[in-house]
């Protein structure tokens, strides 16, 4: 069964997001602003993204999806960091970027240019919420199909395992 996300959900991201970029204010910030009060619990509590980790990632994020909107750019970064704090995969981010099925855009990066404002904003945005998608999406595809599908953004599709 595939699960788009609602249209008022994606909204509020794009919002949050164009505020985070005209304002510099957290994400965060405005995401307990805009949810009444509601704080989201940090699924990465304790841990700590490093100056190196954050450039890594937006580098990343440039190479896989730099065309999409960012609401797609952040959800691609959530799938790293949801990686990062799963027993199933490696423990850092530079780690995670590297396995065989983020290889190609692992080995593109080394030839980009430098990520812009948008892949850093997705990055703190996947770090500190609100997130678009639960911990357990541990993979994306545009062509495969996995186990546990949670739906789709953009040109790509999420789910729990391949």
């Amino acid at each position: 069964m595939k699960k788009d996300l609602p249209m008022k959900k994606i909204l509020f991201i794009v919002v949050v997001v164009a505020l985070v970029a005209a304002f510099g204010i957290s994400a965060f910030m405005v995401g307990d602003y805009l949810l009444e009060g509601k704080q989201q619990e940090n699924r990465y509590e304790g841990y700590t993204l490093t100056g190196e980790d954050i450039y890594t990632l937006a580098c990343f994020v440039w190479a896989e999806a730099r065309d999409e909107a960012p609401i797609v750019q952040q959800a691609v970064a959530e799938v790293v960091l949801n990686r990062v704090i799963s027993e199933k995969y490696p423990q850092t981010v530079e780690e995670v970027i590297k396995q065989t099925e983020f290889y190609r855009s692992a080995g593109a990066m080394a030839r980009l240019d430098e990520p812009e404002q948008d892949q850093y904003i997705a990055v703190d945005a996947a770090m500190y919420g609100p997130y678009i998608l639960p911990e357990d999406i541990c993979f994306y595809s545009q062509w495969e199909t996995g186990k546990g599908e949670w739906g789709s953004l953009g040109r790509f599709n999420f789910y729990e395992t391949r």
